[in-house]
């Protein structure tokens, strides 16, 4: 049988053996959105459980936008966030979008001159300048938050929502804690990172996430659900209390189940490779090693070809995945999470990666570099059982006999 696999923006087609695939229950695969500006700017009219939002705005309103740069169709979607916000008689200068430590804040190119003074700024967890004492949770916790945050009459947070090894699901009240938060803070969590899914964890820090996102004053949620490659099937707007509903809409569209382990998965990322660094790497890995029996082939394909990362790096310079995850705990690298994923990965499969980084560079983060279908087909070669998991950095597969 011949398999087309969409990766990044190309397709392979690899002869494959139907008898021994492992089948995932499907989910949903949902309807693309056409237009994602009239979508958003339509939700936000029409609130979950609230007003529309011009109601909760005033024209003297200092406005933080929060945002996942991660998203599709991201200048899109803050254009027409913005067009709405300059309804309410808010003016471009009276904006602040803030993007993640790291950010490359590439929509700023795209948008439209009429924003020009709209306020672009991303986070520094070590400057403390920039940060701001909240609060004090019930637990004890100092909370320090991102000071424009702290100081803006209004929190809007636009983001896609996802799966993490640290909250249980990614984006909404996680941009603000603890992406907002400061490098002690973030330090302190990495104790509750974890390898299995959402539904076989107690999410104590995504509780003191909400907790805190309530003591900033409820900021308002434009949540974003992402479908194969680069489309967006859902997009809802509303209160903090709306965050659950996003995490329905993801598993109705990203969870699903398979009834065995199996001794092979091929897992892609498929879309825009500019969008798949590290981070994306690193959770399709550790979600596609969750189907594998003990040393099992984990074929990962994708078309990135950034450059790695501050905790990539990290894995270069060691012998073993475990050192990896000693020396990034030491250095406090921003993307600890993602060390922590690629390093589960490695422990629990062998690792077969196609894309556009070096050969070379592969081998020093302990993969083996591959090139083609045909390389697909040789390790599918003597495997009594395989799937397939297309998208495996946003999926979220439950082992269910």
């Amino acid at each position: 049988m011949k398999l087309e696999i969409p990766i990044g923006r190309s397709i392979w087609t690899v002869e494959v053996n139907p008898a021994t695939q492992v089948r995932l229950q499907s989910p949903e695969s949902g309807v693309a959105i056409t237009n994602p500006k009239q979508a958003l700017m339509k939700s936000l009219d029409n609130p979950l459980r609230f007003e529309t939002l011009k109601r909760a705005l005033t024209p003297d309103d200092r406005v933080a936008v929060i945002i996942d740069d991660q998203l599709p169709f991201l200048s899109e979607l803050i254009t027409g966030l913005l067009e709405y916000l300059s309804g309410c008689g808010i003016e471009p200068s009276r904006v602040t979008v803030i993007s993640p430590f790291g950010s490359s804040q590439l929509w700023i190119d795209t948008l439209p001159d009429v924003w020009a003074d709209v306020v672009a700024e991303v986070h520094d967890p070590a400057d403390r300048q920039k940060q701001c004492y909240l609060a004090t949770t019930e637990a004890g916790r100092r909370v320090y938050l991102n000071r424009t945050v702290i100081d803006a009459d209004a929190v809007i947070i636009l983001s896609g929502r996802g799966y993490s090894s640290l909250l249980g699901y990614s984006g909404a009240e996680g941009l603000i804690y603890p992406n907002l938060t400061d490098n002690e803070t973030l330090s302190s969590l990495y104790g509750q990172l974890s390898s299995e899914t959402v539904s076989n964890r107690t999410l104590v820090a995504q509780q003191e996430s909400q907790e805190i996102s309530w003591l900033l004053g409820c900021p308002f949620l434009i949540q974003v659900i992402v479908g194969e490659g680069d489309t967006l099937t859902d997009i809802i707007s509303g209160l903090l209390e709306t965050s659950r509903d996003g995490e329905q809409l993801l598993n109705k569209r990203w969870a699903s189940t398979i009834p065995q382990k199996v001794d092979a998965v091929i897992a892609t990322l498929s879309g825009d490779a500019n969008l798949h660094g590290f981070a994306q790497l690193s959770q399709a890995a550790l979600n596609a090693s969750r189907l594998l029996n003990a040393n099992g082939k984990l074929i990962l394909l994708t078309e990135s070809d950034t450059s790695l990362s501050e905790g990539a790096e990290i894995f270069r310079r060691v012998d073993e995945p475990i050192e990896a995850l000693q020396q990034a705990l030491r250095s406090k690298v921003h993307d600890f999470e993602a060390v922590f994923q690629w390093a589960r990965a490695c422990t629990d499969a062998q690792i077969y990666l196609a894309s556009e980084i070096r050969p070379d560079i592969v081998e020093e983060i302990f993969a083996t570099p591959i090139g083609s279908p045909r390389d697909v087909e040789r390790l599918l070669e003597g495997c009594s059982s395989w799937a397939y998991l297309p998208d495996a950095h946003k999926s979220q597969v439950v082992v269910k006999p």
